[in-house]
């Protein structure tokens, strides 16, 4: 399904099987408005939603064969909604902020990019990092473990918060601030 606008996703949902869903928005904002979903239920089709260069307002997202937003702007999330990635996970936002605060459940690697804008993140389960660089970059992980398959940059401080555990060994981390790390059941590595 391939959708293209110059608007948000005003009514209904959008729903795919096993192929992939695109939604670009031209030059504008994206926003998914009260009481619509996206759901991309099988197969390895991702949901890819494009911007063209504004900001996004994300609501129920299910996509089990991967998900990428790309904004020129900010990338947040309303409350009382959740994304559920069943592979890759790809948040592009340019200098804006990225704000995924609610209880996500993410099964394959969270990438995120938005160069000196801040990140916060939250995860109902295990959240492992991809490649990512933002400015600051809070991390909440309900009930698993924070670990990475990318280097993680920041230019300033990071704080994690892992219910279960922490592993962040790569070599290539480089953390511009100071780093906060709470980890009440489990063990860190850094």
């Amino acid at each position: 399904i391939s959708v293209l606008g110059t608007g948000g996703l005003t009514g209904g949902n959008v729903t795919g099987g096993g192929g992939g869903i695109t939604l670009t928005a031209f030059g504008s904002s994206f926003t998914q408005q009260a009481g619509t979903s996206i759901v991309q239920s099988g197969g390895t089709g991702k949901v890819q939603l494009d911007s063209g260069g504004g900001t996004f307002t994300l609501r129920q997202i299910t996509a089990l064969g991967g998900l990428d937003v790309n904004s020129g702007g900010a990338i947040a999330q309303t409350a009382g909604t959740s994304l559920n990635v069943g592979g890759a996970a790809n948040f592009m936002a340019g200098d804006g902020a990225i704000t995924l605060t609610q209880p996500n459940v993410f099964s394959g690697p969270v990438g995120l990019q938005s160069g000196t804008g801040n990140a916060s993140v939250s995860a109902s389960g295990n959240l492992t990092f991809a490649a990512s660089s933002v400015g600051t970059l809070n991390v909440t992980v309900g009930s698993g473990t924070v670990s990475q398959v990318g280097a993680i940059s920041t230019t300033g401080a990071a704080s994690f918060v892992a219910a279960a555990g922490l592993t962040l060994t790569n070599a290539g981390n480089a953390f511009g601030g100071a780093l906060s790390i709470n980890v009440p059941v489990g063990s860190a590595a850094l």
